[in-house]
């Protein structure tokens, strides 16, 4: 059930590029939006784990951030490579 959650989780940015797609907003709104939402869900994900590794304050926030990290630094690579 939770694998299944997780993926649930990660349908949200597909969901608002879909209504992008669908003419409810822009384009590149869709496209900010669903950049806002993968973040969100990295974010989501970070503290889950940071949870139920049991890790303090520290670690939820060093978590939190590698992961964002991570997150960001393949969409700058994505980015760079694809202009």
């Amino acid at each position: 059930m939770d694998q299944e959650f997780r993926f649930r989780r990660a349908c949200f940015p597909l969901g608002a590029l879909l209504l992008g797609a669908l003419g409810v907003f822009s384009t590149e709104t869709a496209v900010w939006v669903a950049f806002a939402l993968g973040l969100l869900v990295l974010f989501v994900e970070g503290i889950v784990v940071a949870r139920v590794e049991r890790l303090a304050a520290l670690g939820t926030v060093a978590v939190v951030a590698a992961n964002l990290a991570l997150g960001l630094s393949l969409v700058a690579l994505k980015l760079v490579i694809g202009h």
